[in-house]
């Protein structure tokens, strides 16, 4: 069913989703409205660790600060990850995560692709010199549908010119694993981490 600016997913299909996975997809449905949040909103907050002002004062020394990973980072705390674990640092370099649950990681061209809840990792091209940064974005892969079509919830959608970050739903993008560094198994990941626990 479509709701507002992304494909809700539906009863039977959640009802196939591991409990974690549910957990997730509850949790961005919970927090984030279909119009997106702001850094201005306690629930942007919750989900990233920084309000405006704190990113103002974060702004200061680190103008091209924004809150992709951060979001990353918390999401997974609030999904059960230990503090400390890789994954709850909010760095962009996500692939570490196989040092702690190396079957966790699933690289771009690997065969699969991100499933509900996942946390994913772009590219980024800066587009005034052409670099690429190979672990330039991340976000949280929230349903696929029409086959070839998925949703995500994504943050850093702002920034130091913006005076503010945001969160917003992204539609009806359509899948090339080309468009992935890859992404980061939550289910195998926090389970993993859990299994080690003395």
């Amino acid at each position: 069913m479509v709701t507002g600016k992304y494909t809700r997913i539906s009863e039977d299909e959640r009802a196939g989703l591991s409990p974690l996975r549910q957990k997730a997809i509850k949790l961005l449905e919970d927090n984030v409205p279909v119009q997106g949040l702001t850094s201005d909103q306690p629930a942007f907050a919750r989900l990233t660790g920084y309000s405006t002002a704190a990113l103002k004062e974060k702004w200061k020394t680190m103008p091209r600060f924004t809150t992709c990973n951060a979001f990353g980072g918390n999401y997974a705390l609030l999904l059960g990850a230990p503090a400390g674990c890789w994954l709850s640092r909010g760095i962009l370099q996500l692939d570490y995560v196989k040092k702690e649950v190396p079957e966790s990681w699933k690289a771009q061209m690997s065969g699969g692709a991100p499933q509900p809840g996942d946390i994913f990792s772009m590219p980024y091209v800066d587009p005034d010199t052409k670099a690429v940064q190979t672990f330039g974005h991340i976000g949280v892969f929230y349903c696929w549908h029409d086959t070839i079509f998925y949703d995500t919830v994504e943050s850093g959608q702002g920034g130091f010119k913006a005076g503010l970050d945001s969160m917003k739903w992204k539609a009806d993008q359509i899948y090339n694993p080309r468009d992935f560094t890859g992404w980061v198994d939550i289910e195998v990941y926090i389970n993993g981490l859990a299994a080690k626990k003395p």
